[in-house]
């Protein structure tokens, strides 16, 4: 009896090990090695935090945006799309504003797959990942042009580094079906990155009583096709097509048109922002945020609107 109960206890003590190593302790994304596969970004740029991030847009009764619409269009080169995105600007004065404007159209997700959670929901005992959760900027063009990424975070960015992480944690994935693409900062990023920058923008002119000259009636960066172009039915430049204002008396109808060329995995844009700064007070601000501020001077608010918008899912064409 003695040899059969050593061998039974010997065979707990074999099953009991083999499930405790199945089940490794579990580790936060924090703790886990950043992932190698990631390309490292420039060290060119300045790393930006959430205590940095203030853009606060401050009211003023000069003026009112409204009619903010979405256009869907087939670009006319045959290999992809246009989201035009049009609103109105009135002066509800006489004198003439100037503006520093930007506007943002990006595909963003989180970093869950919807379709698979469906199918092999989270049981009640275990609470969704916080890093799956990630707000990740798939895709942006921005008018007047667009930032590349290394100008807005860096691989000593620790924001950049866990947003690799999450990648890298979506490629090992059994759930993941299609790539993963590298990841572009976060759009609070981008927002953080033209609030500091904001003469970057495209400069344009709401007039007062006086309206614009014949020859300021219609502003775009509209490059046509060369003769050569025409011939051979193509339009090299037709991307770079970011902007068409129309500016009439105390009125004007600003147009962004954010390419989207088709490709693998192909998604259309479902965010937009308009950001405008007021052109005097950004100058001012750019120069106190060069000098710094000295103690108990008050800071130049320059920011004037600032929208975030969904663009319908059911946006045809």
């Amino acid at each position: 009896m003695s040899y059969l109960r050593l061998a039974i206890v010997s065979a707990a003590l074999l099953i009991a090990g083999g499930i405790v190593s199945q089940n490794p302790p579990a580790t936060s994304p924090t703790s886990q090695p950043q992932p190698t596969s990631q390309p490292a970004a420039p060290t060119t740029a300045k790393p930006m935090t959430l205590q940095d991030f203030d853009p606060i847009a401050v009211k003023d009764p000069r003026f009112v945006v409204s009619n903010v619409n979405f256009d869907r269009r087939y670009a006319p080169n045959g290999v992809g799309e246009f989201l035009d995105v049009v609103f109105d600007l009135r002066n509800l004065t006489s004198e003439p504003v100037e503006f520093y404007g930007y506007v943002m159209a990006f595909w963003e997700t989180d970093a869950v797959d919807r379709n698979s959670r469906r199918l092999i929901p989270y049981p009640t005992w275990r609470t969704n990942d916080p890093a799956r959760s990630d707000y990740i900027v798939h895709y942006i063009t921005m008018t007047p042009k667009d930032i590349p990424a290394t100008e807005i975070w860096s691989d000593e960015d620790k924001d950049y580094k866990h947003y690799a992480h999450v990648a890298e944690e979506m490629r090992n994935s059994v759930a993941t079906t299609e790539p993963i693409a590298d990841p572009l900062p976060p759009f609070w990023k981008y927002l953080s990155y033209i609030s500091e920058r904001p003469t970057q923008g495209l400069k344009f002119t709401l007039y007062g009583e006086k309206g614009p000259g014949q020859n300021e009636v219609i502003q775009t960066n509209f490059i046509p096709q060369t003769a050569e172009e025409k011939k051979r039915k193509i339009h090299r430049t037709l991307s770079q097509h970011k902007y068409t204002l129309e500016h009439i008396r105390r009125m004007s109808t600003f147009r962004s048109h954010h390419y989207s060329g088709f490709r693998a995995g192909y998604r259309y844009f479902n965010t937009v922002s308009i950001v405008l700064f007021d052109a005097k007070k950004a100058a001012a601000y750019e120069a106190q945020l060069k000098a710094g501020r000295k103690p108990g001077e008050a800071k130049i608010d320059a920011l004037v609107f600032k929208q975030t918008y969904r663009v319908p899912r059911d946006l045809k064409l």
